[in-house]
C-alpha cells in the first residue's frame, strides 16, 4: 500500500512556504544592504534555505524518490523576485537534492530547474497589458501553478522509466488538486503583502511631504497644546524668527514668548479652539529680549485623541511704526493745513487791502497773489499724498526742492540731503527705467490726467524701496512749455512687500492644491456645484476638468447615497469637518471608497468647501485578506494534529494551539505562564544539545522528553525552528509529537523478534524431529475429528514446497 502525505509535513511545507513573504519583506525594505544586487544574493539564498527546510520533511514514495512542494517556491519566486534570487535558490536546492541521492535526483533537479524557470519565463512575458505584481489576480496564478506542475509531470514520466507509471498514478492528482491551490495561496500572499507595502511607502511619502511643508517653510509656525500652553513643536522659521532653537521652544511654554497676562492668553487660546476667531494681534518676546508686534492666525487641529492649535505668526512690526510714523504725519499735515488755511486767510486779506494801494504796490500784489496760488496748489497735493515726502522739480534747471520726509523715507539726513534730476535718476531702479520714461512723456504730450508711477530707488544703506510717485505741472511758459511740477513720494514699500508675500502664499496654497497627490476640489455649498478640482481629482476620477466643473458632487455618489450625502453636507457648513468613508462613482462606473475632509472657505465671494479625498478601497482589501489570511493560518495554528507552540529563544511561550493545550494538560495561560520549562524534562541530557544545535543552525530535529501538568513524563518528537517575527524580533516554534504509542509498538516487535530468534535457536539441528511432532499432533487431531494444523507436513510428504499449500489438508484414512 502507498503512503499518504503526512499532515506534519503538509503543514511543515506550508510553513516554511509562508516565510516567502518575510523574504519579500527583506527583498523590498531592507536598507542595510547597500546594493541591489547583494540584496537579491541574500534574497535568493534565504529561499534556498527555505527550499531545503521544504525538502527535508518530504513524502519519501520509494527510496531515494521524495515528493514535496519546492516546485511552488521556485515558480513563485521566479515571479515575484526574479532571475537572479531564484537561480541562487535553484542553484542550492539543486545540490542539495543530488547530495540527498537516490533513483530519482536527476528527475527532481529538472523540477527544481523548470519550475524556476517557468517563474522566471512567466516574470518576464507578462509584463505587457498585464496588471502589476501587487494586483495579480487569482486565474493567473492558477494558470502558471498548472502549467508548472504538468510539466514538472512530464518530467517525471520522461526520467523514471519503468516507475514512472506507478509513481505518477500515486502523485498525479493529489499534484495537481493541491500544487497549484498552494501557488494561488502563496501568490496571493505575496501580492497583497507587496500592496500593503506600497500603500504603506505612499503614506509616508505623504508624511514627509507634509513634514518638508511644515520644516520648509519660511513662514513662522508654531504647534501649541490649548489645554497647558506647552509648545509642541516648531518649525525652523520659529527658530530663526525668535532666536530659541527648535528643541529648546518645543520644551517652552507659550507664556514664555506671548507678553499677555496668562489668563488672557488661555482665554485667546480658547477663542481660537473653538473657532471663535482665528486671527489675533499679540506682543511676542524673543530670545534677545527684544518684543515685536506680531500677527497670528491661528485655528484647531486633531492630532490623534489630542486637539491641538496650529499658530502661523508674520512681523508686523515694521507696519506698526508705519501706522504710528502715518498718524504722526497726519497729526502734522493738519496742523500743516491748518496754518495753510490761515495763511490763505491773511492772504486774502492782504489782497483785499493791497487792492486799496497805490499802482505802485501793484506788483507786489500781483506776485502775493501768485504766491497764494502756489500754496493752495501745494495745499491741495499734501491733502492727497496724506502728508508724504513732497518735492518741488524746477524742470528748466533739474533742481528739486523736498520736504524732510522725503529725505528721510530715504535714509539721508534732511538737514544735509541734496536732491536733482540725474540723482534721482542715479538712485532709479534700471529695469523701472523704461516705464518712468515712458509715463512722464505720455503726461507731458497730455495722454495722461497725472503722472503717477511706482518705482524702486536704491536708499543710503544701498537697499531698494518702492516708492509711489505723484506729479504735476503747475506753471508752463507762454509756449507752454513745463516750468514746474510739485509731486509727492509715497513710502509702499510695506505694501508691496505683504502683496508680493500674499501672492506667494496663495501661489503656495494654489500649488498645494493643483500638485496634491490625492484628489481634491472646491464645491460651492448652496448650488452642491464643482467650482474647482485638482489634477489628481482628474487623474483618479476619470472625467474632465469641463465635465467636472458642469456636475455637482451628487453626480459621483452613487444614487442611494445621496440623502446621507446631502445631510452630512448640512452638518458640516461650518469649520473642518471629517465625514468618514463614503462611496464615490467613477467615470467608468466603478466605486470606490474614499475618506472626506472638507473646510468651508470663501471662493470668490461663494460659501464653498474644499475638499480633499483619500481613495482607501485598495487599503481595505489589504486589510479584509489580511484579516482572512490571519484567521486562515490561525485555524492551520489551532486546528494543527500536532502539539504547536510559539515561543522566543529564551524559552517564553507565547502561543499555544488546541492539541497542545490538550497534550500537556494546561490552558494557553497557563502553558504561557510555566514557559519552557514547564514542559520540557530538564533533566533529559539531549536537551543542552538540542538548543546548542538550533542556535547554530536555526533548526531541530529529534527526541526529548515531555512532562504534562500531572507531573508525566513522556518521549516526543521535537521540531523546532528560528525565524524572524515582522518587528524584526527572533522567534521559534515547536512541533511535538507524542510517540510513546509508536515506542511501545517498537518495544513489543523488539520483543517478538527476541522470542523468534529464541524459537530458531531452539529448533536449529532438529528439524527431523519437529517434523515428527508436527505429523503425531496431525495424526491425533484427525483421530480427534478435527483438522489437521500443520499443513507443511502434509504437503512435504506429498512432495510440496512450504509454501506451495494454500490451505490445510484434510485426513486420509489409513
Amino acid at each position: 500500500m502507498s503512503p499518504s502525505l503526512p499532515l506534519t509535513s503538509l503543514l511543515f511545507n506550508a510553513a516554511l512556504l509562508l516565510t516567502v513573504v518575510l523574504v519579500l519583506d527583506l527583498a523590498t525594505t531592507h536598507r542595510r544592504l547597500e546594493s541591489l544586487q547583494g540584496r537579491q544574493l541574500l534574497t535568493g539564498a534565504i529561499l534556498g534555505g527555505i527550499g531545503i527546510g521544504i525538502m527535508m520533511a518530504p513524502l519519501t514514495l520509494l527510496p531515494g524518490l521524495i515528493f514535496d512542494v519546492r516546485s511552488v517556491l521556485l515558480a513563485v519566486s521566479g515571479l515575484f523576485f526574479g532571475p537572479l534570487p531564484t537561480a541562487v535558490a535553484m542553484a542550492m536546492t539543486a545540490a542539495y537534492r543530488l547530495a540527498f541521492g537516490g533513483a530519482a535526483a536527476w528527475a527532481g533537479v529538472a523540477v527544481i530547474l523548470a519550475s524556476g524557470l517557468i517563474g522566471i519565463a512567466w516574470r518576464h512575458y507578462r509584463h505587457h497589458g498585464r496588471p502589476s505584481l501587487d494586483a495579480i489576480g487569482w486565474r493567473e496564478l492558477l494558470a502558471l501553478g498548472l502549467v508548472v506542475h504538468l510539466v514538472m509531470l512530464a518530467v517525471l514520466l520522461l526520467m523514471l522509466g519503468g516507475i514512472a507509471r506507478a509513481v505518477l498514478a500515486e502523485i498525479a492528482l493529489p499534484v495537481m488538486l493541491v500544487h497549484p491551490l498552494l501557488t494561488v495561496a502563496l501568490g496571493l500572499l505575496l501580492s497583497r503583502r507587496m500592496a500593503y507595502q506600497a500603500s504603506l511607502r505612499a503614506l509616508q511619502q505623504s508624511e514627509q511631504r507634509y513634514h518638508s511643508l511644515f520644516d520648509n517653510s519660511h513662514t513662522v509656525m508654531l504647534i501649541v497644546d490649548p489645554a497647558s500652553g506647552a509648545i509642541v513643536a516648531a518649525n525652523p522659521a520659529a527658530a530663526d524668527y525668535y532666536g530659541w532653537s527648535q528643541e529648546q521652544l518645543a520644551g517652552m511654554n507659550i507664556a514664555a514668548i506671548n507678553t499677555l497676562p496668562a489668563t488672557e492668553i488661555e482665554a485667546e487660546m480658547g477663542r481660537a479652539r473653538a473657532r471663535q476667531n482665528n486671527r489675533f494681534e499679540f506682543r511676542h518676546r524673543r530670545a534677545d529680549g527684544s518684543v515685536r508686534d506680531v500677527e497670528v492666525f491661528a485655528g484647531p487641529i486633531q492630532v490623534g485623541d489630542r486637539q491641538l492649535l496650529y499658530s502661523i505668526v508674520h512681523d508686523n512690526s515694521e507696519r506698526k511704526q508705519a501706522e504710528a510714523r502715518l498718524a504722526e504725519s497726519e497729526a502734522r499735515r493738519a496742523a500743516e493745513q491748518a496754518a495753510a488755511l490761515e495763511d490763505q486767510r491773511q492772504g486774502r486779506i492782504a489782497a483785499l487791502n493791497l487792492m486799496e494801494d497805490a499802482i505802485a504796490a501793484k506788483a507786489r500784489a500781483e506776485a502775493s497773489l501768485a504766491e497764494l496760488r502756489e500754496n493752495k496748489e501745494r495745499l491741495k497735493l499734501a491733502l492727497q499724498a496724506a502728508n508724504q515726502g513732497i518735492y518741488d522739480f524746477n524742470m528748466q534747471t533739474g533742481e528739486i526742492i523736498v520736504s524732510p520726509e522725503y529725505a528721510t523715507m530715504l535714509g539721508y539726513d534732511p538737514a544735509s540731503f541734496r536732491e536733482t534730476n540725474v540723482a534721482w535718476l542715479e538712485r532709479l531702479h534700471p529695469d523701472d527705467y523704461p516705464r518712468v520714461a515712458q509715463l512722464y512723456r505720455d503726461y507731458l504730450a497730455g495722454k495722461l490726467p497725472e503722472y503717477r508711477v511706482e518705482v524702486r530707488l536704491k536708499t543710503r544703506a544701498g537697499d531698494w524701496k518702492w516708492i509711489l510717485t505723484l506729479g504735476r505741472v503747475v506753471a508752463r511758459d507762454d509756449t507752454g512749455r513745463p516750468l514746474r511740477m510739485l509731486g509727492t513720494h509715497t513710502d509702499i514699500d510695506q505694501q508691496k512687500r505683504a502683496e508680493a508675500e500674499r501672492h506667494a502664499l496663495e501661489a503656495r496654497y494654489r500649488d498645494l492644491f493643483d500638485a496634491n497627490p490625492h484628489p481634491m476640489w472646491v464645491y460651492d455649498q448652496e448650488t452642491l456645484a464643482f467650482l474647482a478640482v485638482n489634477d489628481a481629482a482628474i487623474a483618479h476620477y476619470g472625467y474632465g476638468r469641463d465635465e467636472f466643473l458642469a456636475m455637482t458632487i451628487e453626480d459621483i455618489r452613487p444614487a442611494e447615497d445621496v440623502p446621507a450625502m446631502l445631510a452630512a453636507v448640512e452638518r458640516s457648513r461650518e469649520g473642518l469637518h471629517e465625514s468618514g468613508v463614503w462611496r464615490h462613482c467613477r467615470k467608468d462606473g466603478s466605486v470606490i471608497l474614499v475618506e472626506i475632509a472638507s473646510h468651508p472657505l470663501d471662493f470668490g465671494g461663494r460659501r464653498a468647501r474644499a475638499v480633499l479625498a483619500h481613495d482607501v478601497t485598495q487599503a481595505r482589501q489589504v486589510e479584509t485578506a489580511l484579516r482572512k489570511s490571519e484567521q486562515m493560518f490561525r485555524a492551520l495554528f489551532d486546528n494543527n494534529m500536532d502539539a504547536v507552540l510559539l515561543t522566543t529563544p529564551d524559552g517564553d511561550i507565547l502561543a499555544a494551539n488546541h492539541e497542545a493545550q490538550r497534550l500537556f494538560g494546561r490552558s494557553e495561560e497557563e502553558l504561557c505562564a510555566v514557559g519552557r520549562s514547564g514542559v520540557v524534562d530538564a533533566s533529559d541530557p539531549r536537551l543542552l544539545a538540542a538548543l546548542a544545535e538550533r542556535k547554530e543552525k536555526g533548526r531541530f530535529r529529534g527526541e526529548l522528553t515531555l512532562v504534562d501538568a500531572d507531573g508525566r513524563r513522556f518521549p516526543a518528537e521535537v521540531s523546532s525552528i528560528v525565524f524572524t517575527a515582522s518587528d524584526g524580533r527572533p522567534m521559534t516554534s515547536l512541533i511535538v509529537r507524542d510517540i510513546t504509542e509508536r515506542k511501545l509498538a517498537a518495544e513489543k516487535d523488539q520483543q517478538q523478534l527476541k522470542e523468534l530468534r529464541q524459537w530458531y535457536e531452539l529448533t536449529l539441528g532438529r528439524e527431523s524431529r519437529v517434523l515428527e511432532l508436527k505429523t503425531e499432533v496431525n495424526a491425533l487431531l484427525c483421530k480427534l475429528g478435527a483438522t489437521p494444523r500443520y499443513s507443511s507436513v502434509e504437503a512435504g510428504e506429498s512432495g510440496a514446497t512450504a509454501n506451495d499449500g494454500g490451505g490445510l489438508t484434510p485426513c486420509r484414512n489409513s
